[in-house]
C-alpha cells in the first residue's frame, strides 16, 4: 500500500511541468548567434522547442494552430531569442518597414520579461516581420505604455514557410536581481492580423496577474555590471511670426547645448540627472475638440526624460477612461523645466521612485508671484508577494511662499486569481496666495472580477472640495461617485464566423457637493468580434447630467466598428448622436448633437504608409446651428529604412481656423542616438485691419513658421 502511494505522488510530481505547460530552459552558448533573422547560425543548432500558443484575445483559451518554435540563449552579455513563425500564406503578412513603435497592428511576436521577479510589471519587447522594433514596459494587467524606449537588437525576415525573427537584448539594457541564479519570468505573444487573434505562451488567464502566469526561467552567473550614459544633445530652432499683412518680424534663433546622464547600480537602481536638458517635442500635439468641453482636455507626454520609468508612479484604482483620477503625476504640468532629476529602482520587495524638476514660471499668471516652481514626487512600493502591494505617494509643488503638498497610501490584493480589490487615500495641505490653507481627502475603492466568461467593476471616488493635487490630472474635485461595469462574455461556435459577443452594461453616479446636483449615465450594449480584426459594438446611453443650477435628462446613440480587411489598409469609426448639454455659465440648454470620426491607414508598400483621421462634432439648438467643429489629422511617412523615415503631417481645425502642416526628417540609430531636422507651418484664417488682426475672417495666410534640428548620442560605458 505505502509502495503505491509513493508510486502515485512519483507519478503527480513527474506530471507537475505537464499541469502548469511546457518547460523552456535557456542555454549558455559561447558563440553569439548574428541577428539578422537567420535561424541557420551555430548557436541556434538543436535548440528549437515548438510551444503550444493559446489564444488570448478575443477568446481567451481557444487553441492557435499556426506553428510556432522559440529558441532561448544567453551569454555574458545578452539574453537571445528566436522564433519560426509558420504562416500558410506568407505573402499576406503584415509586417512592412515603419518606424520604431508603430508596429501594434502589424503580424508580430512579443518578448515579456519581469526581470525582477516582482510580479508588478516587466518589459515588453516586440519584433514585427521584417525586424522593426517596438517596446514599453507593460503593467500586471498587460497594458504596454510604449512611450519608454530601450537598446536592443533585431532581426527579421519572411520565408516562403512564414518568418523567423531574432533579438539580442543586452543585459544593461534590463534589471534584475543579483546573484548566481538570477530567477526572471518570461512569456511569449505571437499577434496574427488575418485571424485577428493574439495568442500567448503561456497562457496568459484573464483576471490573473500577467506577470504571475509568465513562465519562470533561471540564468546562471549573469554578471551585474554598473551601467553609465552620458546622453549629449544639440537643439536649435528658429521662429518668426507675421507682423502684418505685408511684413514678417525677425528670427527668434534659439540653440541648446544639454548632457543627460543616467547610471544604473547593481542592475536595478537608476539614477537621471540632466544639465540644461533636452525637453523639445519633435512634432506637435493632434488637435482635440476644445469647444464645449466641460473637463480640461488631457494630453499625453512626448519629452523624453518624464517618458521612461514612470509606471512607479501610479496609483491603484486610477488610470484613464472613466476615472475621475488619471494618474498622480501629470508632468504636462510641468511646462517649462529648468533642470530635472528621478531615481528608480528596486531593493529588496520594494520598487521606488523619486521625480525632482525645476519649472519656469516666468511670463506665466501664477498666484504665488514666483518665477520657479519646484516639483518633488515620491513613490515607494513594497510587493506582498504574487502581484499584491501596499504603496506610499508624496508630491510636493512649491513656488515662493505658496505649496501644494499631498501624502497618501494605496494598495492592492489579489483575494482570488480572478478578483482584485484596490484601494487609495490620500490628504493635502495647500497654500495659494492670501487664502487661507486648505486641506481636503481624496480616497477611492474598487474590486474587480475578470474572467473569460465574466467581466465586474465596481467604483468608489471621493474628493473632498479643497482637494487639490498640482501634479495630478484630476477631473473634478468636490463629489463623491460610484461606478459599476457589469460585462457577460460569450465565446459562440460555427455561428456566422463570431469569435466573441459582449453584452455591456454600464452606470454611474455622481453628487456633486456643490450644487447639490447629480450626474447619473446608463449604458447597455452591444459588442462582436470577428476574424480579420472586425469589431462592431452599439450602444443605447441614458443621462441626467447637473449644470450650474438645473439637472438636465437625455438619451443618446452610439455606433462603432473598426476592421483590418487587408494587410495594407486598417479602418476604424464612430458614431454619435442624440441629446447634448451646451455648458455655458450664462445661458445653458440642452440640444441635439451628432458627431462621427473616421481614421484609416492605408500601407501600399513596405515603405509607404498614409494614416488620416476626420472627425466632425455639431451642436443644434431647436434646429438652428449652434456650432461644428471639423478636425483633420494627415500623415504620410515614407520610411528608406527602419531606422530613417521621412514624413509630412496636416492637421486642420475649423474651430480655430487653422491648417499646421509639419515635415520631419528622422534618423533614429539606437534610442538616444538620433538626428531629427523639421520644418512647421501654421496658416490662419485672419485679416489684417489697420493695425491689428481680426481674426476667423479673410483668407488663409502664414502667420508662424519654425525650423527645428536636433542631434543627439548616446555613450554606453
Amino acid at each position: 500500500m505505502k509502495q503505491a502511494f509513493f508510486l502515485i505522488l512519483a507519478a503527480l510530481l513527474m506530471a507537475v511541468p505537464h499541469l502548469w505547460g511546457e518547460e523552456l530552459v535557456p542555454v549558455l552558448v559561447k558563440t553569439p548567434p548574428k541577428i539578422d533573422g537567420d535561424l541557420s547560425d551555430q548557436a541556434w543548432q538543436g535548440l528549437g522547442r515548438e510551444l503550444t500558443f493559446v489564444g488570448y484575445t478575443p477568446s481567451l483559451g481557444s487553441p492557435f494552430l499556426r506553428k510556432t518554435m522559440v529558441y532561448t540563449a544567453y551569454d555574458q552579455k545578452n539574453l537571445y531569442f528566436a522564433f519560426l513563425c509558420e504562416d500558410p500564406d506568407p505573402s499576406q503578412l503584415k509586417g512592412g518597414i515603419a518606424p520604431r513603435d508603430k508596429v501594434n497592428d502589424h503580424d508580430y511576436i512579443m518578448v515579456m520579461i519581469d526581470s525582477q521577479n516582482l510580479h508588478q510589471s516587466g518589459f515588453a519587447f516586440v519584433v514585427n516581420p521584417n525586424g522593426v522594433q517596438g517596446d514599453g514596459i507593460m503593467d500586471n494587467d498587460g497594458n504596454v505604455d510604449r512611450d519608454p524606449d530601450f537598446v536592443w537588437t533585431s532581426g527579421g525576415r519572411i520565408t516562403e514557410k512564414g518568418y523567423q525573427v531574432e533579438i539580442a537584448l543586452p543585459l544593461r539594457s534590463i534589471r534584475f536581481k543579483r546573484g548566481k541564479e538570477v530567477s526572471m519570468r518570461i512569456g511569449f505573444a505571437r499577434r496574427d492580423v488575418r485571424l485577428g487573434v493574439t495568442a500567448t505562451w503561456p497562457i496568459l488567464a484573464t483576471g490573473a496577474g500577467v506577470t504571475t502566469r509568465l513562465h519562470p526561467m533561471t540564468f546562471k552567473d549573469l554578471p551585474s555590471p554598473m551601467t553609465a550614459e552620458i546622453l549629449p544633445s544639440f537643439t536649435s530652432s528658429s521662429n518668426r511670426v507675421r507682423e502684418s499683412q505685408e511684413r514678417w518680424g525677425s528670427r527668434d534663433a534659439h540653440n541648446d547645448v544639454g548632457i543627460n546622464m543616467k547610471a544604473t547600480f547593481h542592475s536595478s537602481i537608476t539614477a537621471e540627472v540632466t544639465i540644461n536638458p533636452d525637453f523639445s517635442q519633435v512634432e506637435s500635439d493632434s488637435y482635440q475638440v476644445e469647444v464645449n468641453q466641460r473637463f480640461p482636455l488631457f494630453y499625453g507626454e512626448k519629452r523624453p526624460f518624464f517618458m521612461e520609468g514612470m509606471g512607479v508612479f501610479e496609483l491603484a484604482a486610477s488610470g484613464n477612461g472613466d476615472f475621475l483620477f488619471y494618474t498622480p503625476l501629470n508632468t504636462r504640468n510641468i511646462v517649462a523645466p529648468l533642470w530635472g532629476a528621478k531615481v528608480t529602482g528596486t531593493q529588496g520587495q520594494h520598487q521606488f521612485g523619486l521625480l525632482l524638476s525645476e519649472d519656469d514660471l516666468q511670463g506665466r499668471d501664477d498666484p504665488s508671484g514666483s518665477d520657479k516652481a519646484l516639483f518633488t514626487v515620491l513613490r515607494d512600493r513594497r510587493s506582498l508577494g504574487g502581484d499584491n502591494y501596499v504603496g506610499f505617494l508624496y508630491s510636493g509643488r512649491e513656488a515662493g511662499d505658496d505649496y501644494n503638498r499631498v501624502a497618501g497610501m494605496d494598495f492592492s490584493l489579489r483575494t482570488f486569481k480572478d478578483q482584485q480589490f484596490s484601494f487609495y487615500v490620500m490628504a493635502n495641505r495647500t497654500k495659494s496666495g492670501e487664502d487661507a490653507v486648505k486641506k481636503g481627502i481624496a480616497s477611492a475603492v474598487r474590486y474587480l472580477h475578470s474572467s473569460r466568461r465574466l467581466y465586474l467593476d465596481l467604483l468608489w471616488e471621493h474628493f473632498d472640495t479643497d482637494f487639490n493635487m498640482e501634479s495630478a490630472y484630476l477631473r473634478r474635485n468636490g463629489v463623491d461617485k460610484f461606478q459599476f461595469g457589469f460585462v457577460p462574455q460569450f465565446f459562440p461556435k460555427n455561428f456566422l464566423s463570431l469569435q466573441r459577443y459582449d453584452t455591456i452594461i454600464f452606470g454611474q453616479t455622481v453628487r456633486d457637493h456643490r450644487t447639490g446636483l447629480d450626474d447619473q449615465v446608463f449604458v447597455i450594449g452591444h459588442r462582436f468580434t470577428l476574424p480579420h480584426s472586425v469589431t462592431l459594438r452599439g450602444d443605447f446611453m441614458a443621462f441626467q447630467e447637473g449644470w450650474i443650477d438645473k439637472e438636465y435628462i437625455f438619451n443618446k446613440g452610439r455606433f462603432q466598428a473598426s476592421c483590418q480587411p487587408t494587410k495594407w489598409l486598417t479602418l476604424s469609426g464612430n458614431f454619435e448622436f442624440g441629446g447634448q448639454l451646451f455648458y455655458s455659465e450664462t445661458d445653458p440648454f440642452k440640444g441635439h448633437g451628432t458627431s462621427y470620426s473616421l481614421d484609416s491607414e492605408f500601407q501600399p508598400t513596405h515603405s509607404l504608409s498614409l494614416e488620416s483621421g476626420f472627425s466632425r462634432e455639431r451642436l443644434t439648438r431647436e434646429g438652428s446651428k449652434v456650432y461644428t467643429v471639423d478636425l483633420f489629422d494627415g500623415r504620410l511617412t515614407y520610411n528608406i529604412n527602419k531606422h530613417l523615415f521621412l514624413r509630412t503631417t496636416v492637421r486642420y481645425n475649423s474651430y480655430r481656423k487653422e491648417w499646421l502642416k509639419d515635415l520631419l526628417f528622422s534618423f533614429t540609430y539606437i534610442p538616444g542616438t538620433v538626428v531629427h531636422f523639421g520644418y512647421g507651418a501654421l496658416d490662419v484664417k485672419q485679416r489684417w485691419d489697420e493695425d491689428h488682426w481680426t481674426h476667423r475672417i479673410g483668407d488663409y495666410m502664414k502667420v508662424k513658421e519654425s525650423l527645428f534640428f536636433k542631434v543627439s548620442y548616446l555613450w554606453r560605458i
